[in-house]
């Protein structure tokens, strides 16, 4: 099975255009098992996107018409609460995505904590190809359940603890 894949991505890396060539996330990402016609397809819809520290990619409440995949850097989740407070709801890295194929609103916001390179996915774009390519889908549900695992993990660390104690898990 692994000469297939080396073989198709080589195959591949012939006619792939230059802001993916090199993409870091590319063989363990979100594309890792989608078909050479769906890369395809990918690559001739999506944008590339540049995000200095502090810069927000997204705001809750806003419409979200893209699927973001994290290229380089970090990205913080952050809820607001109807009172005006801020909390951390996840921290999102390389590799990972975020922006549903359902979510028409941001239901968070999304602020690069270092510079940030992300992929830009036309939300409709990515729904199709979900539904075309088992691949693309059962990838991107694989690695939404590991976020899902990765939440719980991250509220039952915070779940009865002091502040002083959250913020040093946090920071640990």
């Amino acid at each position: 099975m692994l000469p297939v894949r080396v073989c198709v991505m080589s195959m591949f890396d012939d006619v792939i255009n230059a802001k993916c060539r090199d993409c870091p996330v590319r063989q363990s990402g979100l594309c890792e098992d989608a078909s050479v016609s769906t890369l395809n397809e990918l690559f001739g819809v999506l944008t590339t996107a540049k995000f200095p520290p502090g810069a927000i990619i997204a705001s809750q409440g806003d419409p979200l018409n893209y699927m973001f995949i994290v290229r380089e850097g970090t990205v913080i989740v952050t809820n607001v609460t109807m009172d005006g407070r801020h909390s951390v709801a996840e921290v999102i890295g390389v590799g990972d995505f975020f922006g549903g194929l359902n979510a028409e609103l941001a239901h968070f916001s999304y602020e690069a904590s270092s510079p940030v390179t992300v992929c830009m996915i036309p939300r409709h774009s990515m729904a199709r190809l979900a539904h075309e390519d088992t691949g693309l889908a059962f990838r991107a549900w694989e690695m939404t359940q590991k976020r899902a695992d990765a939440t719980r993990e991250w509220l039952m660390l915070f779940n009865g603890r002091t502040t002083t104690q959250r913020l040093a898990s946090y920071i640990c």
